[in-house]
C-alpha cells in the first residue's frame, strides 16, 4: 500500500473591500474649470459603466462646455480584492444669461445722477471685466467733471454666474458760447466776419448750431467758424448759436446786427452840350438827407454848386464823351458809384482870314472863314457888309473897329472871333479886272476894291458899243452885271470913275473889266 505524502495548505479568504466614499452628485457651472472629485479609498479605479468595462486609474477630464449630466463609477482594491463600484454623477448646469442693461448713460457736468440699472437675479457689480470681487451695491456715477466710466454687471441663477455686461457712463461738459462780429454794424450788400468764442473752441466733438437771418448769404465758414456773411437787405438782423456737446447744450446766444441801408439816388445829366456850355447836373434823392456826395466831374470845371447834393453848374473846355461819377455816403454806408455820360461837342471853327494888310478908309477888304456846309455865319458890324451870312465876305472899312465873326453849327454850338481893322487915310481907287455875277455871294458885284477917303461923284460902266449899263455916285453900290434887271452878256466892259479926295482935288480913272459867268 502506497502511502501518499499529505501536505497541509492554509487558505486565506480576504474580505471584499467596500465601495469607496464618493459624492453622489457633483455640480459644475457651464464653462467652469472642474475641480478634482473627492473620492476616498485605496487604488481607485474609474469606469464609465456600472459593470465590466476597462478602468482607468486617473479621474477622467470633465467637459463643462456643454450643459448636461453623466455618471462615472469608482471602486477601490485592497489586497488584490476589488470592491463594488460607487456611482459618481457629474452635472453641468447652463451658464446664466447676462442681465439686461441700458447703456450708455450720458450726463451733463454737475447733473444729478441716478443709480445704474440692470434687470436680472442676484446681480453683482464689478469695475473690471474679469477678476475682482463683485458687489451687490448698485453704483451711482459722479458728474462733477467730464469723464468716461465703465462698470460691469452679472446675474447668478442656480449658482451659476453669467458673463459680465459693460455699462458705459459719459459725463460731458456743458459748453458756453459768445458770438463775436468784426464790427457792430454792416452796410447792406457788404460782408461781416462772425466767429465763436467759448470753452468749446477747437473741440471737434462739439456741434455748433448757427442760424443766420433771412436775407443773408454764407460766403464761407463751417463748424464753429469763423463765417463770412453777406447781408443783402437792411434792417435789424439776429444771429443765434447753440453749442452742443453730446446733448449738453449751451444757452442760446443771440447777436443782433444792424444792417444799414445803402443810400439811393439818381443822377440827371442832359445827353449833350457844346464845349464851354454851362451844364446843370442834378440829383434826385431816393434816400432823404444823404450825408455826403463825392463827385467826379470827368474833367469838367465846376462853376457853381449847391452843397454836395447839387445842383452843379459845370462846363467842359474840351470835346468828347465825359463820364460823371457820384458816390453817396449815408450813416457811414457808401453807395455803388452812379455814372452818367454827356457828349460835349466841339465848337465850330471861327478863325478869320484877312486878305491884304493895308486898307484905306472907306475901302473894302476880303475876309474869309473856315468853310463847312454845316456852319451858319454872321459877320458884324452889319453896316460893313452888304450881306453877312457867307463864309467869304467883302467888308467896307470906314473907320477903325473890331470885325466879329459868329459861327453856329448844326448842333447849335456857337463860337466867335474878332479882328481889329485900322484903315489908312488914303485916296487910291482900284478895281478888279473881272467879276462873276452868278449870285454865289462871291465876287458878284463890280465895284472899287479899295476905296480910300474920297467921295465918288461919278461911277459909270459901258458895254463895247458905248451903251451905259450902270451909273452911281454912291461908293457903296456896284454893278451886279444886269441892265434893267436883265443879265448882260459875258465880255469886256469899260468903266469910268471921278472922285473927290480928302486933299480937295478931283481925280479920274478908267479901265476895263471882264464879266464872266
Amino acid at each position: 500500500v502506497d502511502t501518499s505524502t499529505v501536505e497541509t495548505y492554509t487558505l486565506y479568504v480576504q474580505q471584499t473591500p467596500p465601495a469607496p466614499q464618493a459624492p453622489y452628485l457633483t455640480t459644475y457651472c457651464q464653462n467652469a474649470t472642474p475641480d478634482t472629485i473627492p473620492v476616498y479609498g485605496t487604488n481607485i479605479k474609474w469606469y464609465s459603466v456600472p459593470e465590466g468595462g476597462t478602468p482607468t486609474l486617473t479621474q477622467p477630464i470633465i467637459n463643462t462646455s456643454v450643459p448636461g449630466s453623466f455618471t462615472y463609477y469608482v471602486s477601490q482594491t485592497f489586497n488584490t480584492c476589488e470592491g463594488p463600484r460607487s456611482p459618481v454623477t457629474v452635472q453641468v448646469v447652463p451658464q446664466a444669461p447676462p442681465p439686461t442693461v441700458t447703456t450708455p448713460y450720458t450726463y451733463c457736468q454737475n447733473d444729478v445722477p441716478v443709480p445704474l440699472g440692470a434687470v436680472g437675479q442676484n446681480l453683482l457689480w464689478y469695475t473690471t471685466d474679469t477678476g475682482g470681487v463683485g458687489s451687490v451695491n448698485v453704483p451711482v456715477p459722479t458728474t462733477g467733471a467730464q469723464d468716461t466710466m465703465v462698470w460691469y454687471v452679472s446675474q447668478t441663477i442656480d449658482g451659476c454666474e453669467s458673463v459680465r455686461v459693460p455699462i458705459e457712463v459719459y459725463v460731458n461738459y456743458r459748453p458756453n458760447a459768445l458770438v463775436l462780429a468784426s464790427r457792430d454794424y454792416v452796410c447792406a450788400g457788404d460782408t461781416l466776419l462772425i466767429s465763436y468764442y467759448g470753452n468749446a473752441d477747437g473741440d471737434a466733438g462739439v456741434t455748433f448750431n448757427w442760424t443766420f437771418p433771412a436775407g443773408s448769404t454764407v460766403l464761407s465758414g463751417s463748424g464753429q467758424g469763423p463765417y463770412v456773411i453777406r447781408f443783402d437787405s437792411s434792417g435789424n438782423r439776429r444771429i443765434t448759436l447753440v453749442a452742443d456737446n453730446g446733448g449738453c447744450s449751451s444757452p442760446m446766444v443771440r447777436y443782433d446786427i444792424e444792417v444799414r441801408p445803402i443810400p439811393e439816388f439818381m443822377l440827371r445829366v442832359q445827353e449833350e452840350a457844346c464845349q464851354g456850355d454851362l451844364v446843370n447836373l442834378t440829383i434826385d434823392q431816393v434816400t432823404p438827407a444823404i450825408d455826403q456826395f463825392v463827385w467826379d466831374l470827368g474833367g469838367g470845371e465846376k462853376v457853381y454848386a449847391s452843397e454836395t447834393a447839387g445842383p452843379y453848374g459845370v462846363k467842359w473846355n474840351s470835346p468828347g464823351t465825359k463820364t460823371i461819377t457820384v458816390t453817396a455816403t449815408d450813416n457811414a454806408c457808401s453807395s455803388a458809384p452812379v455814372q452818367d455820360v454827356i457828349l460835349i461837342r466841339p465848337l465850330p471853327d471861327a478863325t478869320i482870314t484877312r486878305f491884304g494888310d493895308k486898307v484905306c478908309a472907306g475901302d473894302s477888304i476880303t475876309l474869309e472863314a473856315v468853310y463847312n456846309p454845316d456852319y451858319t455865319y454872321q459877320w458884324l458890324p452889319e453896316q460893313f457888309f452888304d450881306v453877312s451870312h457867307g463864309y467869304r465876305q467883302w467888308a467896307r472899312i470906314d473907320y477903325a473897329r473890331d470885325i466879329t465873326l459868329n459861327v453856329t453849327d448844326i448842333y447849335n454850338c456857337k463860337s466867335s472871333s474878332s479882328i481889329f481893322v485900322q484903315p489908312e487915310n488914303c485916296c487910291v481907287v482900284q478895281f478888279p479886272t473881272a467879276f462873276t455875277p452868278n449870285e454865289d455871294s462871291r465876287n458878284d458885284v463890280f465895284r472899287p476894291l479899295t476905296v480910300g477917303n474920297q467921295k465918288i461923284t461919278k461911277f459909270v460902266v459901258k458895254n463895247r458899243w458905248g451903251q451905259q449899263v450902270f451909273e452911281s455916285a454912291d461908293d457903296r453900290r456896284g454893278w451886279d452885271g444886269k441892265l434893267g434887271g436883265v443879265a448882260q452878256d459875258m465880255g469886256v466892259y469899260f468903266w469910268y470913275i471921278k472922285y473927290l479926295c480928302s486933299d480937295g482935288k478931283y481925280y479920274e480913272d478908267a479901265g476895263e473889266v471882264t464879266l464872266v459867268r
